[in-house]
């Protein structure tokens, strides 16, 4: 291992037992470069015993700025600065409820949680968590000095207060303002409800395009 000030290297006991983030219980084989554990171990005459081998989350929230699957990076902007991730292979996309989804459902503006390893000193995504609920409606209502905002949809209308990380996607960028929308505009709200109040996390146009695929040497269509 290699800690904050010097590195350890240590014998695996036979009754060593492993645990990790995303299944539990492991074995040996599911350890790899990159991971941060955190080793319960005995010492011997200066020899370290292994014990009990524990993956710790490493974890980086923000809002999503681009997401290239084809390119396989997503760029957060969080803590007041873009973060840029490579996305591994075998990366899990989580949705509400636990549901597995895809990269396709990632968009701009999306608040997400990347959980990480750093092989090679890289951090690199392994699971990237998008858990809110969404609410397509007609926004019937807007109070700049509240940040509040009301829509409605069939026989269901909502108020939403935007959280301070609430992105307003306006032509594809996240740095829309609240006064940017308009009354009847319809639109598609990300929310997480706490106790009984519902918190926007983004709010966008219903159909806006999504980050466009492209290879080397062509252009990103506007």
């Amino acid at each position: 291992l290699e800690g904050f000030f010097a590195n350890k290297t240590f014998n695996l006991g036979d009754k060593c037992t492993y645990t990790f983030v995303d299944k539990g219980a492991g074995t040996i084989g599911d350890l790899h470069p990159g991971q941060r554990v955190e080793v319960v171990y005995q010492e011997a005459h200066g020899v370290l015993v292994a014990d009990r081998v524990t993956q710790e989350p490493m974890c980086y929230e923000g809002t999503v700025k681009a997401c290239e699957p084809v390119q396989r990076t997503i760029v957060l902007y969080g803590r007041g600065r873009d973060k840029t991730f490579p996305i591994a292979g075998d990366c899990k996309v989580v949705l509400r409820g636990d549901k597995p989804g895809s990269l396709a459902d990632i968009q701009t503006g999306n608040y997400v949680t990347v959980t990480y390893e750093i092989p090679n000193n890289k951090p690199t995504a392994r699971e990237i968590a998008q858990t809110s609920e969404t609410f397509t409606g007609l926004l019937t209502a807007i109070d700049l000095n509240t940040k509040t905002v009301k829509a409605t949809a069939l026989l269901d209308t909502k108020k939403f207060n935007l959280g301070d990380n609430c992105a307003i996607v306006i032509n594809g960028k996240i740095d829309g303002q609240l006064a940017d929308l308009k009354p009847n505009d319809k639109l598609v709200f990300s929310y997480d409800e706490i106790n009984g109040v519902n918190v926007a996390n983004r709010i966008a146009p219903v159909g806006i395009p999504q980050a466009t695929e492209t290879t080397p040497g062509q252009p990103k269509t506007p």
